[in-house]
């Protein structure tokens, strides 16, 4: 085992389980992919500090081939060695995982919670500005995943103007007293 940080391997940045049901070659070779499976490595280690919990790693680096059998599109940054997908048990769902990203320091070019099940994180190269993009994907589609409290994990689709919630904020009372407060 290739030991690439404190708690990655490299092996683990290109396992496959897709690759080796279909005899597929899924270790890179090409130096350019090598360096952005480093630098991915040194990201996931910010996710872990983190989520101080350890992080599965689903998927990593693809090849052409693995990529195309599921279904992925060529331009996926997993083809480059810039994204992962993770889950977290330790620390909570998927879900979880993203908002703690999102509320973070860390810069990434996208978070996707996936059909619920787990978390993909992607970067742009080391030095190119990260995009900070906050996805989801379902059986539903593509939407912007957009965290907010107060709207317990309300969803907006990409293009639709923001619902109206006026009829879930209180309405405020206006009572007057003539006793001074007490401070």
């Amino acid at each position: 085992m290739t030991k690439i940080t404190d708690h990655f391997t490299l092996e683990e940045m290109y396992a496959s389980e897709i690759a080796d049901r279909n005899n597929i070659d899924n270790i890179p070779k090409d130096p350019t992919i090598l360096k952005n499976l480093y630098f991915l490595a040194t990201q996931l280690e910010l996710v872990r500090s983190l989520l101080n919990s350890p992080v599965h790693i689903n998927s990593a680096y693809r090849c052409l081939g693995v990529n195309n059998l599921l279904g992925s599109k060529p331009t996926s940054a997993h083809v480059q060695g810039l994204a992962a997908d993770i889950i977290c048990p330790a620390f909570g769902n998927p879900r979880a995982i993203i908002n703690a990203i999102i509320g973070s320091h860390i810069q990434y070019d996208q978070v996707i919670l996936e059909y619920d099940r787990w978390c993909h994180i992607g970067f742009q190269p080391q030095g190119e500005q990260q995009r900070l993009q906050q996805l989801i994907i379902d059986k539903s589609g593509t939407r912007n995943y957009a965290k907010d409290t107060k709207r317990k994990n309300w969803e907006k689709t990409v293009g639709e103007s923001e619902p109206d919630m006026s009829y879930r904020t209180p309405k405020k009372t206006t009572k007057r007293t003539s006793r001074k407060s007490k401070r």
